[in-house]
């Protein structure tokens, strides 16, 4: 399920997720063009810098993320597929994921895991 979504620019929608990640879709395609690792469960907030390349994100964990694109590697198109696939079937067995704490802050490139 989604929990929050942003435009960034004018070719690309960023949302967070109940699974912890951040989708980012081309509009123009109406596909998922990179999935970056926010949390370890739950991303509800993000944010773009209004001037930079930057994209923050935070969820359950206490650790707030920034991304900025570094060097560009995108998320294979497999992972992306099994990632909404697990979605998917999550949300029709109306599952929840599992909560544990975490108490790691991590900052990587975007594009990067």
């Amino acid at each position: 399920m989604l929990k929050e979504a942003i435009f960034w620019g004018k070719n690309y929608l960023v949302a967070g997720s109940d699974c912890g990640h951040v989708f980012i879709w081309n509009r123009e395609t109406d596909k998922v063009v990179q999935l970056l690792s926010g949390d370890t469960h739950i991303v509800n907030s993000l944010d773009h810098h209004p001037e930079l390349p930057i994209l923050a994100c935070s969820g359950i964990d206490n650790t707030i993320k920034i991304f900025s694109p570094d060097v560009y590697s995108p998320t294979p198109q497999d992972e992306i597929n099994r990632t909404i696939s697990l979605n998917q079937r999550l949300l029709q067995n109306n599952q929840d994921f599992d909560i544990s704490s975490a108490d790691i802050t991590i900052i990587f490139p975007l594009g990067e895991d």
